[in-house]
């Protein structure tokens, strides 16, 4: 998508130039706002120190052309204000699979301004997306935001539901929700085609199911329980393995193209 290309150029060329590291994983996330951003380095301090506990002081703050850039437990954060909504075209498909927000268009349509956030570090790719959804979470209390796009999953999420998400971290929990999503149609014998967006960004491979004859729910569920456990375990799961939740339940994983996009390689399950 051009708008999140150029948000990320724009932010690298402020990230390099403050931080001394070398880049290693990154996130990046777009908060909708109805006014101008009024977050400053004591609000934002403040704020996620009262979210996540004393450690989330921050440091090496720095502003400069509506963007600023700090140090939080060792990752580089840059904030910038965006004077724009998020183009409706990048917007156009997480509206349309956004299931739990009922009025999404509605809401969002007409935002006026966007934070675009990034953050990166020497440390795990779960790692800088804890970090930045934690991070995420304080803004939008701070700044009454409409939600936030997480556009390597193709979300948009309201603010409490995000914030509600977010606070899963609390307890040692992943909020795959945020990190992952999990759509799908209904193919012409009833049965539904169900894939992942998300997955791909912390280096793993997609998931899909081609023809699920459960309720939809169900599959979903399913989806999001094999995401969790490849992002806390690695590309574990390999050609021909089965996985259930019984003995008696032998669902056959395969390796193969997608059946959405054929350059896509994934992890299709057979029941």
């Amino acid at each position: 998508m051009k708008h999140k290309t150029m948000a990320l150029i724009i932010l690298l060329v402020i990230v390099i130039s403050c931080s001394k590291g070398e880049t290693v994983n990154s996130q990046l996330a777009f908060i909708m706002l109805n006014e101008q951003s009024v977050f400053n380095e004591k609000m934002l301090n403040d704020q996620l120190i009262m979210d996540w506990g004393s450690s989330f002081g921050i440091s090496k703050y720095s502003e400069k052309d509506k963007a600023v850039t700090f140090e939080l437990l060792g990752i580089t954060i840059a904030v910038a204000e965006m004077p724009l909504p998020i183009p409706s075209g990048d917007l156009e498909f997480p509206i349309k699979t956004a299931w739990y927000w009922e009025n999404a268009e509605k809401d969002i349509k007409n935002h006026k301004y966007h934070l675009v956030v990034f953050g990166n570090g020497n440390t795990s790719k779960k790692d800088v997306t804890i970090l930045l959804t934690k991070v995420a979470a304080s803004l939008l209390k701070i700044e009454n935001g409409l939600g936030v796009y997480w556009g390597s999953s193709s979300q948009v999420i309201q603010t409490d539901l995000f914030c509600g998400y977010a606070d899963m971290i609390k307890s040692d929990t992943n909020p795959i929700p945020i990190w992952i999503k999990t759509t799908g149609y209904k193919n012409e014998d009833d049965s539904f085609y169900l894939y992942t967006i998300g997955l791909k960004d912390f280096g793993l491979r997609e998931l899909e199911i081609e023809k699920y004859n459960g309720h939809w729910s169900d599959g979903l569920s399913f989806l999001m329980e094999i995401s969790n456990y490849l992002i806390e375990n690695g590309p574990i799961i390999k050609d021909g393995n089965t996985v259930g939740s019984s003995a008696e339940e032998k669902i056959v994983a395969r390796y193969k193209k997608s059946s959405l996009k054929n350059d896509e390689d994934v992890i299709s399950f057979i029941w």
